[in-house]
C-alpha cells in the first residue's frame, strides 16, 4: 500500500470512528481550581484546550494565567461523564442517520449537544468550579 492509499485509509478509519460526547474537567493540581466543560468530541477536547493554553490564546484568562505560572505538569484532564446516545455518532456524520433527512440529523446532533451542556452546568454546581474556587464564570 502506498502512502496516498494509507493516508486515505487512515482518514476513513477516523471518520468512521464513533464519537464520544460528554463533560470534562481540567484540574490545577497546585491550587485545586477546575474548569468544567462539555464537548461533542471528548477525544479532541483536551487537544483543543491544550492548543489554546500552549499558544497563550485560551479563552479563559484565569486558567491561562495559572497555566503560564505553574506550567503544563500542574494540570490534569479528566472525563467526568459520557453522554449516552441512541445513535452512532461518527466524525463525518455521513453514516449516522442514513435513513433520515439531513435536517433531522442536524437537529439530533444539536439535541445531544444541549444534553451535554445541561450536564456541564450540573457538574459545575456539583464541583463548585465557579470563580474564585474554579475557572468557570457564572
Amino acid at each position: 500500500m502506498n502512502k496516498k492509499e494509507q493516508r486515505k485509509q487512515l482518514i476513513q478509519s477516523y471518520q468512521e470512528k464513533e464519537r464520544q460526547m460528554g463533560v470534562f474537567s481540567i484540574t490545577n493540581k497546585v491550587n485545586g481550581r477546575r474548569l468544567i466543560g462539555a464537548s461533542a468530541n471528548l477525544e479532541g477536547a483536551w487537544n483543543r484546550e491544550l492548543f489554546g493554553l500552549e499558544t497563550g490564546l485560551h479563552g479563559n484568562k484565569l486558567l491561562q494565567a495559572d497555566w503560564n505560572e505553574f506550567g503544563p505538569g500542574a494540570f490534569e484532564f479528566e472525563v467526568l461523564e459520557r453522554i449516552e446516545t441512541k445513535d452512532k455518532l461518527t466524525f463525518d456524520y455521513k453514516d449516522v442517520f442514513q435513513a433520515e433527512s439531513p435536517d433531522l440529523a442536524t437537529q439530533k446532533i444539536r439535541d445531544y449537544r444541549k444534553a451535554a451542556a445541561k450536564r456541564e452546568k450540573i457538574w459545575i454546581e456539583k464541583m463548585n468550579s465557579y470563580i474564585p474556587e474554579g475557572y468557570n464564570e457564572r
